[in-house]
């Protein structure tokens, strides 16, 4: 019989962890390479930031492209076949960062490669990419990344809510005021 936690630890610990992804992690662990040969320079330590585990070979992926700055791997929880994650290897947790910038100039080489891979690989008509800053937008893991999903012309499109919201363009003067 397997071990349950009393209820209250159980809701508590479920709030906590996303089992699914790290059970799927674990049983894959063997089919993975990983090692010393990723370079990494970031002192994040061990289980503080997955992606910084990844990048440096202390956690499991199936990687596409790597370098020196950043890397490319499968998305675990894919919304399309080939769907990629590209993330600079050092911690930087968002565009507002400092570092950002220094992040985003490491991983375009790799988005270009990625890219590449998808359309020439894969015969992609071409890519979506996506990056979610802050939890508000949906970034789920506190590490700089973009999703780059291939597209091709008979795929269903991939939701967000682009409406036009009517404040937002009544404001659009007063906004342009603000940002300039």
């Amino acid at each position: 019989m397997p071990f349950i936690l009393p209820s209250p630890v159980n809701r508590f610990m479920l709030r906590l962890l996303d089992v699914g992804r790290a059970m799927r992690a674990w049983r894959a662990m063997s089919e993975f390479r990983s090692g010393p040969d990723r370079a990494h320079n970031d002192p994040v330590s061990l289980g503080e930031c997955i992606f910084c585990d990844i990048a440096s070979g202390r956690s499991p992926a199936r990687f596409v492209y790597e370098d020196e700055g950043a890397c490319a791997f499968l998305d675990i929880e894919p919304v399309r076949p080939g769907h990629l994650l590209v993330m600079p290897r050092a911690h930087i947790t968002d565009l507002s960062s400092e570092l950002a910038v220094k992040g985003i100039a490491e991983m375009a080489q790799t988005l270009h490669r990625a890219t590449s891979l998808l359309m020439d690989r894969l015969s992609a008509e071409g890519v979506s990419v996506f990056q979610s800053n802050g939890s508000a937008a949906g970034q789920t893991v506190d590490h700089l990344h973009f999703h780059v999903v291939p597209r091709f012309t008979a795929d269903a499109r991939l939701t967000v809510n682009w409406t036009p919201a009517q404040d937002a363009i009544e404001s659009l003067d007063r906004t342009h005021a603000l940002l300039s």
